[in-house]
């Protein structure tokens, strides 16, 4: 079995993350979350956003581009 280490899961991104990288403003991601557009994970009370639902929405928009930590 593989430690948490080991595993190459995909990045996790807070929403100021995802904010700066689409370039769009705080309460639009908000909106997109209530609609149910972006799939967020929730700790605690908390969103995190997955890099494989970035690459989705991107695609959804005709966006091909994989999101990278820290760009």
């Amino acid at each position: 079995m593989a430690t948490i280490e080991e595993y190459p899961g995909p990045e996790i991104y807070t929403l100021k993350d995802v904010c700066d990288y689409l370039r769009i403003h705080r309460g639009t991601v908000y909106r997109l979350i209530r609609k149910g557009q972006l799939r967020t994970i929730h700790v605690g009370r908390v969103h995190r956003v997955t890099s494989l639902e970035l690459e989705r929405i991107m695609a959804e928009h005709g966006v091909y581009a994989k999101p990278q930590k820290g760009t």
